[in-house]
């Protein structure tokens, strides 16, 4: 079976980087671009085996917790970026009910950051997500934190 080559486009800094590594390693870009995404797929395998169903998996069909497998370092990173630390699932009694993350927040940031942790999981899980800030349970609510930190696990 031969191989038939596609372009792909990508933005000039990553262009750059790939040019970049290519020369280091004395390599193709093929080959850097191939790697790259063998190993971001390896990392970002969900915990079931994706092969085994019929036709292509969306992320839509996927269980809260294999697309946080799948997203997680994407979701951290985005979540830092907005002074969030510490992400930690809470396991709902539940099925049926909006997956919940406990986050610590930057104090200055007051109670709208939750909100915007909120949207910037639902963009990467596709799926309501509620957040709560653990820092702001801490000052209002603190008797509240140990049963919630209890019943979550890191993320």
């Amino acid at each position: 079976m031969g191989t038939t080559e596609k372009t792909i486009k990508i933005d000039e800094p990553t262009a750059r980087l790939v040019d970049d590594l290519a020369y280091l390693f004395r390599s193709t870009k093929k080959s850097i671009v191939r790697d790259a995404m063998l190993e971001f797929a390896a990392a970002r395998r969900p915990e079931r085996e994706l092969a085994a169903t019929e036709g292509r998996v969306t992320i839509d069909s996927l269980t809260l917790r294999e697309r946080l497998a799948l997203r997680r370092p994407e979701l951290l990173r985005e979540f830092a970026r907005n002074d969030a630390t510490e992400v930690r699932v809470f396991e709902l009694d539940v099925a049926d009910a909006e997956p919940v993350l406990l986050v610590v927040t930057d104090v200055v940031a007051g109670n709208g950051v939750e909100v915007i942790l909120e949207e910037v999981a639902r963009g990467i899980l596709l799926m309501p997500i509620e957040v709560i800030s653990m820092t702001r349970m801490r000052l209002r609510t603190p008797e509240r934190l140990p049963e919630l930190y209890a019943r979550s696990r890191p993320l």
